[in-house]
């Protein structure tokens, strides 16, 4: 799945965040589940669309982008940093869609493969 409207706010799967810890505590530990995004919403989500749906086959890879969320510091300084991907298949949507969801791709959701994927850390240096 990619991610999409709603998945930083686990309205909808995959659920995705970032993790942004300080490197001055280095005993601090990055959380299990996706950080997620609190602020406002207008309350809808973008329909599903078939090609937001895909399969990878063994040994293969797919890049994803947009609906991650812009990754923001609060002020200059050197941070760990992961990111959070977690496919739940289970997961009831919410927010009201704009337009219909594509049925077989709801289907293929559905009858997805449960995962949850943590990057491994990066470190970041803020300069201002």
């Amino acid at each position: 799945m990619k991610p999409g409207d709603g998945s930083r706010s686990k309205w909808r799967t995959p659920v995705v965040g970032w993790s942004v810890i300080p490197a001055e505590y280095p005993k601090a530990t990055h959380s299990q589940d996706p950080p997620l995004y609190k602020g406002g919403r207008c309350g809808n989500i973008n329909a599903l669309k078939p090609d937001e749906v895909f399969v990878l086959k063994p040994g293969e890879s797919k890049a994803l982008e947009g609906w991650f969320g812009a990754l923001s510091f609060p002020k200059p300084g050197k941070y760990r940093v992961v990111l959070y991907y977690f496919n739940l298949p289970y997961l009831q949507w919410s927010g009201l869609p704009i337009g219909k969801h594509d049925e077989k791709a709801i289907r293929e959701v559905k009858n997805s493969t449960k995962c949850e994927l943590v990057s491994n850390e990066l470190i970041f240096t803020v300069i201002e």
